[in-house]
């Protein structure tokens, strides 16, 4: 919780030499922001990694491309249809980009969340402790249920964080499913696909903070619905497709841009702070290495990123490393139980794969 010292670096890295169940010892690196966002840390950091199976070969990564069917059909019978299919999409998009434009800046003004067990909405909660827990789920039954849900990953991981609040607002709230509960998802704003290192981001003018906030509605249902766990992925899959359709996270990008040119970077800074003060969490993801790897010879057993100063109650940052995806929660102490949202997230994720595997 410290201020990083103005007579250093804006950057500490602490060796705690004490063994744990997990590791021989820990590394921490403490960074200011303003070095970058996490792809560009992160990517800083993975030029420093090298495989364990075999250092001469490179790190690989998760694919971020979707691959995707396409019919082919006689423009004949089809053509008239497909435009007005392409006409009906483009009004889509257009209504979107004005819809998501239009709440991104009311949230940045006065719309905001309700208060619920999982928003405190304590004034300065940026400075208010956090208790920080994690659970490692395999990445394969991840996958498993991407493929049966027919959506992706990140559709998986914001459904699984929607039943676990659900889940737990409902221990300590039953009759919660009216609150208004939103999450701040980052999104990486860069036209560069996967991973690239220092020199090429510097290159293309890409290192630095290059990211947009989308801000997506949570499901939440009545105590008396009998919800399959899996609607809860199939609502994420939903409100996901209809922010894809959507050009809303560039243009209230280039409107914040605006802003600071013409009134100053005070003022988008202040707006950025009151639309995470105003919803209820943050989710940031960033993919990991697909093999083990070390550290100036060390071999990683496990590692995580998770962000402070933050004025939310609770925040999830998820992230991937050798088949296994780790997500950290990030709670305000003494108002987030956390040992029950972690329990709740272990049983959401149960009740997912189990009704997956009966569908």
């Amino acid at each position: 919780m410290d201020q990083l010292p103005e007579s250093r670096p804006p950057w500490e890295v602490h060796a705690i030499m004490y063994p744990t169940t997990n590791a021989t010892m820990s590394l921490v690196f403490r960074l200011n922001h303003a070095l970058g966002d996490g792809y560009s840390l992160m990517s800083g950091m993975f030029s420093s990694f090298r495989r364990t199976d075999n250092p001469s070969l490179p790190i690989t990564f998760p694919s971020s491309s979707l691959s995707s069917s396409s019919s082919t059909t006689t423009a004949s019978m089809y053509g008239r249809m497909n435009s007005l299919s392409k006409m009906s999409s483009f009004i889509s998009r257009c209504l979107n980009t004005v819809s998501d434009s239009i709440i991104t800046l009311l949230q940045g003004m006065f719309l905001e969340d309700d208060k619920t067990t999982i928003r405190s909405a304590t004034p300065r909660v940026e400075f208010e402790l956090k208790t920080i827990a994690s659970v490692v789920f395999n990445l394969d039954e991840i996958r498993q249920l991407k493929n049966i849900v027919g959506c992706t990953v990140n559709d998986v991981i914001i459904g699984l964080i929607s039943f676990t609040i659900h889940l737990y607002m409902q221990r300590l709230e039953p009759g919660s499913g009216h609150k208004r509960v939103s999450a701040l998802v980052l999104m990486n704003m860069r036209t560069l696909k996967g991973y690239q290192n220092v020199e090429d981001l510097l290159k293309a003018k890409e290192w630095g903070n290059q990211f947009g906030l989308l801000s997506i509605s949570l499901p939440l249902f009545k105590d008396s619905e009998n919800v399959s766990p899996l609607e809860f992925i199939v609502q994420a899959k939903k409100e996901m497709g209809k922010k894809k359709n959507s050009a809303g996270i560039y243009f209230s990008a280039i409107l914040m841009n605006v802003l600071k040119n013409i009134i100053s970077s005070k003022v988008v800074a202040g707006l950025m702070h009151s639309t995470c003060k105003h919803t209820s969490i943050g989710i940031s993801n960033i993919i990991g290495p697909m093999q083990k790897v070390a550290l100036a010879g060390n071999p990683v057993n496990g590692f995580y990123f998770t962000v402070g100063g933050i004025p939310q109650s609770l925040s999830f940052t998820v992230m991937s490393y050798n088949q296994k995806l780790r997500v950290i929660t990030a709670a305000e102490k003494g108002f987030i139980d956390s040992e029950l949202l972690i329990s709740c997230m272990k049983e959401a994720f149960g009740n997912i794969v189990e009704a997956a595997r009966r569908k």
